[in-house]
């Protein structure tokens, strides 16, 4: 029974450190620039993909299938996420510069600008594997996907805060397991609040 149980903990290890080793694989395969968003987006769908107990398949070939299911929105969204929080940065840096009451009004329209974009950050992977090919504004549905439930927001940011600083005392975990962590919790959140919804849905 022991022996049993250790080999599936072997296995499921394994199978982490799998994942794990795809990901860096086709970020670097991406040169990095192109190749972190579709992969990062391929791991939490294979998270995903085990979660809800679908039938097993090579993990290599699936996360292959993932990268290129993903990668032309993966990096649209990402990019342009990325530009725009470098746009709001920049505007911080300049706001000092201006008379008083325009620097309030903007500090105003920046501090809401910002938590759009975190919660634009948190929800865009998920809500891309969970809505893929969606005929609207992939902006809008992850908006209005993250502004579903404060209680999930502040739990993923819970989640991450404790990542970063179980990551800050034993660094060694972020070279062996990466984001597997953090995405499985994340997922875990994700998927009963779409769960959740589709209920409210199908009541309604």
């Amino acid at each position: 029974m022991i022996m049993n149980r250790t080999f599936v903990f072997s296995d499921w290890l394994w199978e982490l450190l799998q994942l794990h080793l795809l990901w860096l694989w086709h970020i670097l395969k991406g040169a990095v620039v192109l190749g972190v968003f579709p992969a990062t987006a391929a791991l939490y769908a294979i998270v995903r993909h085990w979660m809800l107990h679908r039938p097993t398949e090579k993990l290599s070939h699936l996360f292959k299938t993932y990268v290129q299911d993903n990668y032309w929105l993966a990096n649209k969204i990402g990019y342009t996420l990325l530009f725009l929080t470098v746009m709001m940065m920049l505007n911080f840096l300049y706001v000092p510069l201006y008379s008083e009451v325009f620097r309030l009004i903007m500090y105003a329209l920046l501090t809401l600008f910002s938590i759009i974009l975190l919660i634009e950050w948190i929800y865009f992977i998920p809500v891309i594997i969970h809505w893929e090919g969606m005929g609207r504004s992939y902006f809008v549905l992850i908006f209005q996907f993250g502004v579903q439930s404060l209680s999930a927001f502040l739990l993923q940011l819970l989640f991450a805060g404790i990542f970063l600083w179980i990551v800050y005392l034993f660094p060694a975990l972020l070279l062996l397991f990466g984001m597997i962590p953090i995405a499985f919790l994340q997922m875990a959140v994700i998927n009963h609040l779409y769960e959740r919804l589709q209920s409210n849905s199908n009541h309604s």
